[in-house]
């Protein structure tokens, strides 16, 4: 049985896990560290443009001066869209994936 195109719908996350891509003036919100098993690293909730997301930073070195360093700046990244825990984040590989600009 074939579904109309008007009724067909799509988990636009889902159709770009494993993508990179870039975005520009993020403003990190607020900074988390966790160690748990499946989310390693930082978490920056980020807003633009009243959108709301989260970028994560693994398999780095991070301390708590970075994070709170980062509290009120804005940022432009270059990462991976990736899941965890049924949310989609922007994974940053490295730091030379971020960049720190001027609010």
């Amino acid at each position: 049985m074939e579904i109309p195109e008007e009724h067909q719908s799509f988990d636009y996350g889902f159709l770009t896990r494993d993508t990179t891509l870039s975005m520009e003036g993020l403003l990190v919100q607020d900074v988390a560290f966790t160690t748990s098993s499946d989310i390693n690293g930082m978490l920056l909730d980020c807003e633009k443009d009243g959108i709301r997301l989260q970028l994560r930073i693994t398999s780095l070195p991070l301390e708590a001066e970075l994070g709170e360093a980062l509290k009120g700046k804005s940022l432009n990244i270059k990462g991976l869209v990736s899941a965890s825990q049924g949310l989609y984040q922007i994974k940053i590989l490295s730091l030379n994936d971020m960049e720190i600009v001027d609010p």
